[in-house]
C-alpha cells in the first residue's frame, strides 16, 4: 500500500517562494494500479520521488508497505528501495559506463541474488533487447534506453512501482509490450503501481486516475 498524508514540497529560490505540491492526502491500495495525469508542470514527477523516497517533503509523511519511509535516513531508504522499489525514471538514469545487461543486473547484484545475470537477461529478452546486451546506453536509441530501464525496474518484481512516462520515448509496438508487462506484474505479483502519464489511454489501463493540477489534487 502506498500512504501519503499531509505530503507537500516547497522550494526557495533566491526571494522567490514556490509550492509545488499543495498539502496531499493519498491512499493506493496494494496490489492496484493508479494512473497520475495532469499538465506538464504540475508537480506529478515530483509526487512521484516523494513517494518512493527519492525526494524529501516540506511536510508530511509517506507510508509503504506499513513502513513510514519518511523517519528513514538516506541509507535506510536507500536498502527499502532496494528490497521493496522499482522505479522507471523519466530520463532512463542508466549507468554510462555499463553495458544494457549490467545497468539491468546491478540493483539485483545489490540485493545479493546469485541470478542477477540470467535474470537481467530474461528481462532484456521480455523487452525485445537480448541483441543489445553488451551495448553501452550511449549506443542505444532513447526507446532502447527506455526499454533497458523498464526491464531494471521489473526485474526484482518489486512490492511497488513507480513509473514516470513509461511509454514516452516508445513507439507504438514497445509501448503496448511494456504496458502487457507492466499490467501482468500487476496481476501476477500484485505489485502495486502508480504512474504519471500524458496518455490516456494508458491512465484507461489502470483502476484508478487522479488528476494532480498546480500542484493540488483534483
Amino acid at each position: 500500500m502506498i500512504s501519503a498524508k499531509k505530503l507537500s514540497k516547497s522550494v526557495s529560490l533566491q526571494e522567490a517562494h514556490f509550492t509545488i505540491l499543495q498539502p496531499t492526502d493519498l491512499d493506493i491500495p496494494a496490489g492496484s494500479s493508479c494512473a497520475v495525469v495532469g499538465p506538464s508542470g504540475s508537480g506529478k514527477s515530483t509526487l512521484l520521488a516523494l513517494l518512493a523516497g527519492l525526494d524529501s517533503p516540506t511536510s508530511g509523511t509517506v507510508t509503504l508497505s506499513g513502513v513510514n519511509i519518511t523517519n528513514l535516513n538516506e541509507e535506510a531508504k536507500a536498502r527499502f528501495r532496494r528490497d521493496h522499489i522499482g522505479f522507471i525514471f523519466q530520463n532512463f538514469q542508466l549507468m554510462p559506463t555499463l553495458t544494457a545487461l549490467e545497468n539491468v543486473a546491478l540493483p539485483l547484484q545489490l540485493q545479493g541474488r546469485r541470478d542477477a545475470q540470467a535474470v537481467a537477461k530474461q528481462w532484456l529478452a521480455k523487452t525485445g533487447l537480448s541483441h543489445r546486451e553488451q551495448h553501452l546506453p550511449a549506443l542505444l536509441s532513447g526507446g532502447e534506453q527506455q526499454r533497458v530501464a523498464v526491464a531494471r525496474a521489473f526485474a526484482s518484481e518489486p512490492a511497488i512501482l513507480f513509473a514516470d512516462e513509461p511509454t514516452g520515448s516508445l513507439d507504438g509496438h514497445n509501448g503496448e509490450q511494456v504496458l502487457a508487462l507492466m499490467f501482468d506484474l500487476n496481476a501476477d505479483k500484485q505489485t502495486t503501481i502508480l504512474l504519471v502519464t500524458h496518455d490516456q489511454r494508458v491512465a484507461d489501463r489502470c483502476d484508478r486516475q487522479i488528476a494532480l493540477v498546480d500542484g493540488r489534487l483534483q
